[in-house]
C-alpha cells in the first residue's frame, strides 16, 4: 500500500468571482497522520504540475520517523494554468492573457485562509517558481499571522532587483535560449506511451526519474478529440518571460525571514540559476540569512524530477528541525 494513504481532489474558486480561474489541489492523508503533525503545502515549477511531487512524498513518507517527524496531511497545488487547473480553466484561459505568479499566490492565501487549512501547523514547500508564489502568497497576511510555520525554498529562481540591474541582460540572454529550446521541442503524440519513449530519450527529460517522468506524461499531457497527446508549453514559455514577481518575492522574503524559519535546498550540479542570482536573494548586512542550505547532488535545477529520493531525505531533515522548533500554538489548536 501505498505511503500516500488516502487522497482526494479539491476544486477551489479563490475569489469573489464565481467565473473566474479555479484553484485545483490534491489532498493526502498519510497512513500515519497524527493531529498535532505537520502539514505540508507544495508548489511546483512552471511548466510542472501538482503530482510530480508524489515520488518525493512518497520517499519522505516511507522513511519518516514518527518519533521526530509527524505529518498530519499534504497538499500540492496547481497553478490555474497548469495541470488539471489548466484543463479545468482551459475556456476561460483562452478569453485573456498568461495567469501572473501573483494570482497564484493569490490563490495559494485563498487556500491557506480556508477551512480546509484553518488551525494547521503549515509548512510550505515549493520548487523554482512556486517558491516564488508561496513567498508571494505571504503579502496576503499581517506580518503578526503569517499563514506558515516555516518555508522549504528548492531552487529559486528569485533574485534581487541589484541583481537584476548588474546582470539582467545576462540572465535574460539565459532564458532567451531556454524558451528558443523549449519551441523546438515535439509537442503532440500518438499516444502517452509514444510521449514517454520521446522524452526518455530527450536532452531535456533524460535525467527525469522514471516514476516524475511517468507521472509527467500520465497526468500532465492533455489529450485532443482526435486521441492524440499534446503539451501545451504557452504556460511555461510565459512564465520564463515574467520577471517581476521574482524580484517582488526577494523584496517580501526579506520582510518575513526574520519571522520564520526559511530553509534552502539546491540542486548540486549547474543551475538554472547562478550563483551570483541565488546569493543576491539574502543580504548579510541585515543579518538576512538562510536558515540552513542542504545540495542535493546528481540533480541540477530541476531537483524534484532528477532525483526525489536525494530531495525527500533534505526536506526530512529540515522537517524534523521544524518539528522541533515549532510548538503547537493556540491557533493550531482552533
Amino acid at each position: 500500500m501505498s505511503p500516500l494513504g488516502q487522497r482526494s481532489s479539491l476544486i477551489f474558486n479563490p475569489g469573489p468571482d464565481e467565473c473566474g480561474l479555479k484553484l485545483a489541489a490534491k489532498r493526502y492523508i498519510p497512513r500515519t497522520t497524527t493531529p498535532d503533525g505537520l502539514t505540508l503545502l507544495f508548489a511546483h515549477n512552471s511548466g510542472g504540475h501538482k503530482e510530480e511531487w508524489e515520488p518525493t512524498l512518497e520517499e519522505m513518507l516511507a522513511r519518516q520517523n514518527p518519533t521526530r517527524l509527524k505529518i498530519r496531511e499534504v497538499w500540492s497545488v496547481d497553478w490555474q494554468s497548469h495541470g488539471e487547473a489548466g484543463r479545468i480553466n482551459a475556456p476561460q484561459l483562452e478569453n485573456r492573457g498568461p495567469v501572473s505568479l501573483h494570482e497564484w499566490a493569490y490563490g495559494i492565501a485563498a487556500l491557506l485562509r480556508s477551512e480546509h487549512l484553518r488551525g494547521h501547523r503549515v509548512v510550505g514547500i515549493g520548487q523554482s517558481t512556486g517558491s516564488s508564489a508561496l513567498v508571494l502568497a505571504t503579502q496576503h497576511f499581517p506580518a503578526h499571522t503569517l499563514p506558515f510555520s516555516g518555508i522549504i525554498i528548492v531552487e529559486p529562481i528569485m533574485a534581487s532587483r541589484e541583481y537584476y540591474r548588474d546582470f539582467g541582460p545576462e540572465r535574460d540572454k539565459a532564458l532567451g535560449a531556454a524558451i528558443a529550446f523549449l519551441k523546438r521541442l515535439e509537442t503532440r503524440w500518438s499516444t502517452r506511451d509514444a510521449a514517454f519513449e520521446y522524452m526518455r530519450g530527450n536532452f531535456r527529460w533524460k535525467s527525469w526519474d522514471p516514476r516524475v517522468l511517468r507521472i509527467h506524461v500520465d497526468q500532465g499531457l492533455y489529450e485532443s478529440p482526435t486521441g492524440e497527446v499534446y503539451c501545451n508549453n504557452q504556460p511555461e514559455l510565459s512564465a520564463y518571460q515574467e520577471i517581476p514577481p521574482h524580484l517582488d518575492a526577494v523584496d517580501q522574503y526579506r520582510r518575513i525571514a526574520p519571522l520564520l524559519p526559511i530553509h534552502y535546498i539546491f540542486g548540486g550540479k549547474n543551475s538554472f540559476a547562478s550563483p551570483e542570482s541565488q546569493q543576491s536573494i539574502f543580504d548579510p548586512e541585515r543579518n538576512i540569512q538562510p536558515s540552513s542550505t542542504q545540495r542535493i547532488q546528481n540533480a541540477r535545477h530541476l531537483v524534484v524530477q532528477e532525483n526525489p529520493t536525494g530531495l525527500a531525505s533534505a526536506i526530512c531533515i529540515v522537517l524534523e528541525t521544524l518539528s522541533k522548533e515549532i510548538v503547537p500554538s493556540e491557533r493550531s489548536r482552533l
